[in-house]
């Protein structure tokens, strides 16, 4: 391996959790998005992606083509509950009153603070906002660990792609 193909390891630089960043609209029939960060009571949060690969094997080969068509994005937090939090509510207000269909859903602002652009006047950082669908799996009571709910976030269709910058703290959206 020569010098050129060696990384630098001084300009490697980790990405935290807190540069990937998730809100959730708890104010989905609003005509103002309500941003509430997502977190509060959540030690992991893993968004499976769910590529759809076809295959398909010419006669003319000895080996199958593959192709990813799409993707299944869904992740499936437990929560450990905090009353106060507005993500909580949202979420327990769906699993308290059964919401199905359109009363389940709502939309994730994820935030990629790890890829900033500088601008004169506040810094923008890549973001996409998906529709989701809200399904709740348990509830669950442990003694001396509180109560903790899981769910599914399940990510519909398309998102719209954007960057985001900070005004009084709330984030703001503009679509590409």
């Amino acid at each position: 391996m020569d010098d050129e193909e060696l990384i630098d390891q001084e300009m490697l630089e980790k990405i935290d959790t807190t540069d990937v960043i998730t809100y959730l609209n708890t104010t989905p029939k609003a005509t103002t998005r309500n941003w509430a960060l997502f977190g509060v009571g959540v030690t992991e949060y893993e968004e499976s992606y769910n590529s759809n690969v076809s295959e398909e094997h010419w006669i003319i080969n000895k080996n199958a083509n593959k192709d990813v068509d799409g993707y299944g994005l869904t992740s499936g937090p437990e929560q450990t509950c905090y009353k106060g939090d507005p993500v909580f509510e949202f979420i327990d207000d769906i699993r308290y009153r059964l919401k199905t269909g359109k009363d389940a859903e709502s939309e994730v602002l994820e935030i990629d603070k790890y890829k900033v652009t500088e601008t004169e006047t506040s810094p923008k950082y890549q973001a996409r906002v998906f529709k989701v669908c809200i399904g709740l799996d348990s509830r669950s009571r442990e003694g001396g660990a509180g109560v903790k709910i899981k769910y599914s976030v399940n990510y519909k269709g398309d998102p719209t792609f954007g960057t985001v910058t900070f005004e009084n703290g709330k984030p703001v959206f503009t679509a590409e």
